[in-house]
């Protein structure tokens, strides 16, 4: 796993028509997409990520399910990603994802048998308002902790990206910029600069 590109949604901040046409837009340039729609009830999900998976297999691209295992099992979805914080250790019969803030976190999701963890935030970002970056020093301390690969997410954009993967990461994620790219073009950028590195 090398210089990945992860597309995490939100339905909410799609600029230019539907989560389901964001997702197209995406595909062509992620590595994997997270569904990450939390405020949905468990059949409105399971709804949506069928909607989603026939997207995401059209273009051979990864569909993993947030916080939601019973949905990933049903449309047998290609991983599930919780937070470290929510996470029970489910019988996961599937790629396994977890969401670290903190070195303890990220050495603990290694020991319940992660496949990879998202770090963040790293940089200042509108999705966690008030919050600061923790910085690509935040990275290179996570990555050197762990031997599983470290996606980082926060505020991270083709002006930082280079810095981020030189910091240590094995790919980022992203969510608003993924979300408001009305025609995939920011996200061919992002990927470009990632096969450049």
């Amino acid at each position: 796993m090398k210089n990945k590109l992860f597309v995490v949604t939100n339905r909410k901040l799609v600029k230019d028509g539907t989560l389901c046409d964001a997702v197209n837009r995406a595909c062509p340039f992620a590595d994997a997409i997270i569904l990450r729609e939390k405020d949905l009830s468990h059949q409105e999900l399971l709804d949506l990520a069928q909607q989603v998976k026939k997207i995401t297999d059209s273009y051979n691209t990864p569909l993993i399910i947030n916080n939601n295992l019973q949905v990933a099992g049903q449309i047998e979805a290609f991983g599930y990603h919780s937070g470290i914080k929510n996470y029970r250790q489910e019988n996961v019969r599937t790629r396994l994802g977890l969401s670290i803030h903190t070195i303890e976190e990220a050495l603990t999701a290694q020991k319940l048998g992660a496949d990879y963890i998202i770090a963040g935030n790293i940089f200042k970002t509108d999705c966690k308002p008030g919050l600061g970056g923790k910085g690509l020093s935040f990275v290179e301390a996570v990555t050197s902790s762990v031997s599983i690969p470290v996606i980082a997410i926060g505020g991270i954009s083709t002006d930082n990206v280079s810095a981020v993967i030189k910091a240590g990461a094995h790919g980022i994620a992203v969510m608003s910029s993924a979300m408001e790219d009305a025609d995939g073009s920011y996200l061919k950028s992002l990927r470009s600069r990632l096969e450049e590195i």
